[in-house]
């Protein structure tokens, strides 16, 4: 509902952002509900139906870099605008949009990785 600058570029990142989250409801989010388990040391055989998720996810890692790339520079766009025009608010939520793509790029999409690994090992085991 923003105009100018601002909902110009809160609007871009919304268009790239929306697709975004579905993804990491679809891929993301499963591998990640398994962690409880395997920190208890469990790998009941229906945990193997994630990794064609895990493969997939890893096949598509150079095009989840190239949109982590858009995404960061349209929430920069939007931090800019919001600087600008002293827009507490809008520079607030595009700093945590920064931090958020940060701790998928360095935490949650090698924690991804790691799980395929670690359950490809046990289930060859």
């Amino acid at each position: 509902m923003e105009g100018g600058r601002i909902g110009e570029a809160a609007r871009q990142v919304a268009q790239l952002c929306l697709p975004h989250f579905e993804h990491e409801e679809n891929m993301i989010f499963p591998v990640l509900s398994l962690l409880p388990y395997l920190r208890r040391g469990e790998v009941p055989p229906e945990m193997l139906d994630v990794l064609p998720v895990i493969s997939d996810f890893t096949s598509k890692s150079a095009a989840l870099d190239h949109h982590h790339k858009l995404i960061l520079a349209s929430v920069e766009e939007l931090r800019q605008a919001a600087h600008k025009e002293k827009n507490r608010e809008f520079a607030e939520f595009a700093y945590n949009m920064r931090v958020h793509e940060s701790i998928e790029d360095e935490v949650i999409y090698p924690s991804i990785i790691m799980i395929g690994k670690y359950l490809r090992q046990k289930h060859i085991h």
